[in-house]
């Protein structure tokens, strides 16, 4: 899995763009709940249920709705990629 703009050839690996993702949801440059939930969306041993709940459990509560958004998003990208 690469966070990177540009498309990426080989079949083995996801690429995704988190910073953009990051950019239109969180409004930050910070990609980490991004590539966590991409591989979440390619990766049956994490569920988003799981990572939303860990947002909830160690998060401010003023971050919980876009994080939860971001890790859906990515997921929701990751799985295209996957199926393209």
């Amino acid at each position: 899995m690469l966070n990177t703009k540009h498309p990426w050839l080989d079949d083995r690996v996801v690429a995704l763009d988190g910073d953009q993702l990051a950019a239109e949801i969180l409004k930050l440059p910070i990609t980490n709940t991004i590539m966590l939930g991409a591989l979440a969306g390619i990766y049956s041993g994490i569920s988003l249920e799981s990572i939303e709940e860990a947002i909830r459990q160690t998060m401010p509560e003023k971050l919980h709705r876009k994080n939860i958004a971001a890790v859906r998003a990515a997921a929701e990208e990751a799985g295209k990629e996957i199926h393209r």
